[in-house]
């Protein structure tokens, strides 16, 4: 049964121009599924709350003071999902995803805590596990026994999942979180490397229960053509969803500007049409005239995002290791000394 199932989405300032499409699709497919918006940033989401009942959660509103301070971020943000949500179990998409469908039946979660979207793989060697995932030693170092060669087949990207609220111990993930941030970079993109760690330990000891669903498609993993004829519309411009096949459609790494040729955008830009048509009425060129300007400020916001991000990390990185800094510092001030001296 999916009665106490929600969605959740994250969007942070760069990418609020696709999580507004997310949003239409969501609503536009799973109508009786309350959104929740998890912001990292300044945006207004007035419109979104009017028009779709959208609920938005900002710092302010995580009680917990520790996963107030080190949950958000690139990547991060999303776990947030599994403390915030107010409803027992939640599907949780990026920001570059858009519903292709109801997703209701593939859903049912009443004998799991995790559903993942995995396509089973062999094994993955170490090298491809170190490149996306985490560092090998460093993962052998702090969790000793786990068999992540194993779970390796089974590794997915975790843009996509369905979840029950409070699934992950939060005292774990915060010790994971903690852990991340004194050692960056042993952990990959984002969460990809403890999220997958997370899931597959706590499968492995029992304590989540845990099962493997078809309910995303990944753009980047298939040609164009198969996409267009897959994921199409009918001639008066209503997506065309084939039974058994409701999917989310995840656009990560080439993203879907309106004009992009290295991306089928047309599902998330019909989305994007919706949000405006809901939210302001702005409807044909003046609309798609609107896109065309969100897009051109896409890379700006990105960067300034980004250097954000960084400042978060370094300040982070400090507060973990203030004794160390501190002796660096005195070196540096002693060595500026000595050359002032000279």
């Amino acid at each position: 049964m999916t009665e106490h199932l929600g969605i959740i989405l994250v969007a942070s300032p760069f990418d609020w121009l696709f999580a507004k499409g997310a949003i239409a699709s969501c609503r536009h497919f799973m109508p009786q599924c309350p959104i929740q918006l998890i912001v990292d940033g300044e945006i207004d989401t007035t419109l979104a709350e009017e028009s779709f009942g959208v609920q938005t959660v900002r710092a302010r509103d995580i009680e917990n003071s520790q996963l107030r301070r080190l949950g958000f971020g690139w990547g991060t943000t999303k776990l947030l999902a599994f403390w915030v949500s107010t409803t027992e179990t939640f599907l949780y998409l990026d920001s570059d995803a858009v519903l292709w469908g109801d997703l209701s039946d593939k859903l049912d979660m009443s004998d799991w805590d995790y559903v993942a979207s995995i396509r089973k793989n062999q094994a993955l060697d170490r090298e491809t596990v170190e490149q996306w995932f985490f560092d090998v030693p460093f993962v052998e170092n702090h969790f000793p026994g786990w068999d992540w060669h194993s779970a390796s087949a089974h590794f997915f990207c975790p843009g996509v999942f369905a979840a029950r609220k409070g699934a992950f111990e939060i005292e774990e993930y915060l010790s994971i979180l903690r852990l991340d941030k004194r050692h960056p970079g042993k952990f990959k993109f984002g969460d990809m490397g403890f999220h997958n760690l997370m899931v597959f330990r706590g499968a492995e000891r029992g304590s989540l229960r845990v099962d493997a669903r078809d309910f995303q498609v990944i753009f980047p993993e298939h040609p164009r053509e198969e996409l267009q004829g897959r994921f199409a519309f009918t001639n008066s411009n209503a997506p065309i969803v084939r039974p058994g096949d409701e999917q989310v459609l995840h656009m990560p790494d080439h993203k879907p500007l309106v004009d992009s040729p290295a991306c089928y955008s047309l599902p998330m830009t019909f989305f994007r049409l919706e949000y405006l048509r809901q939210t302001e009425g702005l409807v044909g060129p003046p609309a798609m005239s609107r896109l065309r300007q969100e897009d051109a400020n896409y890379g700006q916001l990105r960067r300034e995002f980004l250097r954000r991000q960084r400042q978060r990390q370094i300040l982070q990185l400090l507060s973990f290791h203030p004794g160390q800094w501190a002796r660096v510092f005195r070196r540096v001030a002693k060595a500026f000394g000595k050359a002032g001296s000279q």
